[in-house]
């Protein structure tokens, strides 16, 4: 695969930043097939169209959704938080048989797309659409279900616990229930020892865009989330444990720690670790594990040691995972402690992540992806 390191700047406020990004030649056979790093966007407002279409082509996302809404909707009312342009559980709901579903959309330009949508699909008359975020609509009436995608690449970082703490709260009926039903955040070992392009961190240069978007919503520069796209099975050094359990029909914690310990299966540099999700959408419907599935929730990549420590397998890595809210409430801030115990000596790493106060520049990793000039 031919591939281009360089720079690419974007703008934050009245500062110039420099990312270092990677340019592969897409018609390489091997572009699909090589590891690199893209930032994690879904708990930003920048969502536009292709990532949209991303949600909307995810075979293994639509299937286990229209599984668990032909299970729940039928004869009952509903609320869809989020519906997005294509409004495609509101229309699902109803075709399942669902009375009637109040679809939530908080930006305006999607909300007059999902209207279209819905008109097309000839159900204007079933599915009502209401402007604004969840936590300040009223609905007309209390609902039996309530259905959502706000399903973050790390289990809880879309804001989903406070949000639906907050349906859970204010639309759903005694007894009612939710789609998705629960959903927990897995940590595993990694390696990206050799396998990302150039000799320092990277992202896709067609990615690069979304940095500056992100960097514009919240009105300033910080460390942004990368997610890690490509074949898992060489980053894998360990089995996945799981953290942050989110039970969406008796109430998501919005704070929490939670202390697991993995062992290494397979000697390795460990570089960090690899963050992702089993979603369960129904009683009966098969879990979506976003490790071992094909799906639009792209692992999350938390480094711990940019220079890695050597493991063997049998080594032991003790993880302390704790969340709470970040400055806006909403959205959680992450901190992950890693000790690693190996025959020879204990090792000490953590990952700070907060919603978006932290740096930029906070810690090695992003120093070396992200640098400042002066305007």
């Amino acid at each position: 695969m031919t591939v281009t390191v360089g720079e690419t700047a974007v703008r934050a406020g009245d500062r110039t930043l420099w990312v270092r990004s990677a340019a592969a030649d897409p018609e390489s056979p091997e572009y699909t097939n090589g590891h690199v790093l893209v930032p994690c966007v879904g708990e930003h407002p920048v969502y536009d169209a292709p990532m949209y279409d991303a949600m909307s082509g995810d075979e293994v996302r639509n299937r286990a959704y229209a599984e668990a809404v032909a299970r729940v909707a039928p004869g009952r009312t509903v609320v869809e938080i989020g519906p997005g342009k294509h409004a495609l559980w509101s229309i699902a709901a109803v075709r399942a048989g669902a009375r009637h579903v109040y679809a939530i959309e908080e930006l305006p330009v999607y909300v007059e797309l999902a209207r279209e949508a819905i008109a097309a699909a000839g159900m204007s008359d079933r599915i009502t659409v209401l402007t604004g975020h969840s936590t300040t609509v009223e609905l007309p009436e209390r609902v039996d279900v309530c259905i959502s995608e706000i399903i973050g690449c790390i289990g809880g970082s879309e804001g989903t616990a406070s949000v639906l703490d907050d349906v859970r709260r204010r639309y759903l009926k005694p007894g009612g229930t939710s789609v998705p039903l629960r959903c927990t955040t897995t940590v595993s070992a990694a390696t990206v020892d050799g396998l990302l392009p150039g000799d320092a961190p990277c992202l896709a240069t067609e990615t690069v865009p979304y940095v500056e978007a992100m960097y514009e919503a919240h009105g300033r520069a910080f460390d942004f989330r990368v997610c890690l796209y490509g074949d898992l099975g060489p980053v894998l050094l360990s089995g996945p444990s799981e953290v942050e359990d989110l039970r969406f029909d008796t109430g998501p914690v919005l704070a929490g720690r939670d202390r697991v310990t993995t062992t290494v299966s397979r000697p390795g540099l460990l570089t960090g670790l690899v963050l992702g999700i089993r979603l369960q959408t129904a009683d009966g419907v098969r879990v979506i594990d976003t490790l071992r599935d094909e799906t639009s929730w792209l692992p999350v990549y938390a480094p711990l040691w940019t220079e890695g420590r050597q493991v063997a397998a049998g080594d032991r890595i003790d993880i302390d995972f704790a969340w709470e809210p970040s400055d806006d409430g909403v959205h959680p801030d992450y901190r992950i402690t890693a000790t690693l115990t190996t025959p020879d000596d204990v090792h000490v790493g953590e990952w700070v992540s907060p919603y978006r106060t932290g740096g930029p520049g906070a810690s090695d990793f992003h120093r070396a992806l992200v640098r400042e000039t002066e305007t």
